[in-house]
């Protein structure tokens, strides 16, 4: 990995855990790569703080982890042991990717000696150990494993990796599949059933089994979970509107206006609606929270306009009826008149303040 193996992946670490990004209860981040989310946790919450989203997955797997102890028979504790070690080998994993991630930027920030072709060398190491350990993250289900697939889905091949190598090994899109079904297992809380020639295998071996448990009862798990799903929900829908697939989270042509994560978007731009007339009315200045809402709640409806044109594709793709297809067509055109007319002035607004504007939302605004 070059002259200081352990350099990249301490500072890729500590480059994940200071990105961060705020979520409110009626905004939201819709960028595909604002997997740091920061968030205020409810009352009955073990912290009243902003954590990034690799902290939601880790207290999720506590909290998962403590319904299923608390279910658990007497005969399942020889089984802790083992336990103990498949969480720690998650971590290593989650690890792992987070340095393969954040490893592209190693040259800009390393204050070492290292050459050029070292830096080069540590990249695609990383890359091919965070690929190697990608099945194993596969077969492991966890809110850190969904982080983990959806890091490594976002991680670019490093430059030098042949087509032979890249065909030999797990995609991304694979990975993102993967992290979806994932979260739809967990959310579910049960266990998976494998079929194995005569037999048939619990995959889970009953880490999922309890949902009626304290812990996981609280709005503090509610809302951590509903995060987690929201990002995995950007996947599901970029995935759909940029590779042609049918989304594994969300329903397509018929269905999706009753889900309630876009009745909720529809919701939020009508508060936001009504709360940016009132901000024209008193002609206040651009602060740091206001253009964080701004770009928040124009994110959120961006991911609508994402998911409205993947509806559209998918009724030309299907081959339906001319009246679902124009009604699909004008769905789209609908959402691009109303992200104009709600959020088209605030963002200039907020454009125009852009550089008193702290670090945070710059990054925001440029993702």
């Amino acid at each position: 990995m070059g002259s200081n193996p352990c350099l990249v992946p301490g500072w890729a670490n500590q480059a994940a855990r200071s990105c961060k990004f705020n979520f409110r209860t009626r905004d939201f981040s819709g960028q595909e790569s604002n997997l740091c989310i920061m968030i205020r946790f409810g009352q009955d919450s073990p912290v009243d703080k902003h954590v990034s989203i690799l902290e939601i997955c880790r207290q999720l797997d506590r909290w998962m982890a403590e319904a299923s102890r608390d279910g658990a028979s007497p005969s399942s504790n020889e089984t802790w042991c083992g336990k103990r070690d498949r969480d720690w080998q998650i971590d290593q994993n989650l690890q792992g990717a987070i340095a393969a991630f954040s490893a592209r930027w190693l040259p800009l920030t390393a204050r070492t000696q290292m050459t050029e072709s070292s830096d080069r060398h540590a990249i695609v190491s990383l890359w091919r150990d965070a690929r190697r350990n990608m099945l194993k993250v596969i077969n492991r289900p966890s809110y850190r494993s969904m982080l983990t697939l959806f890091l490594f889905a976002l991680t670019p091949i490093p430059v030098g990796i042949s087509d032979d190598e890249c065909a030999d090994g797990i995609s991304g899109m694979a990975c993102v599949h993967a992290a979806l079904h994932q979260i739809q297992t967990l959310r579910a809380r049960h266990r998976d059933l494998q079929f194995s020639g005569s037999m048939v295998l619990l995959s889970l071996r009953g880490d999922m089994n309890s949902a009626t448990t304290e812990s996981i009862g609280t709005s503090g798990f509610l809302n951590a979970e509903s995060i987690a799903y929201w990002a995995a929900l950007t996947f599901d829908t970029s995935a759909s509107l940029t590779l042609n697939c049918r989304p594994l989270l969300s329903s397509g042509l018929f269905g999706f206006e009753s889900e309630i994560p876009w009745r909720l978007v529809r919701t939020c731009s009508n508060m936001f609606d009504e709360a940016s007339r009132n901000w024209s009315q008193a002609s206040s200045e651009m602060t740091d929270e206001r253009a964080d809402q701004i770009v928040a709640a124009a994110a959120a409806w961006k991911l609508m306009g994402w998911k409205l044109t993947a509806i559209f594709k998918e009724a030309l793709r299907g081959g339906h009826d001319e009246s679902e297809v124009t009604r699909a067509y004008v769905a789209v055109l609908a959402s691009i008149e109303q992200f104009n007319a709600i959020y088209r002035r605030p963002l200039e607004a907020c454009q125009r303040r852009m550089p008193y504007l702290n670090q945070a939302i710059k990054l925001r605004w440029c993702e």
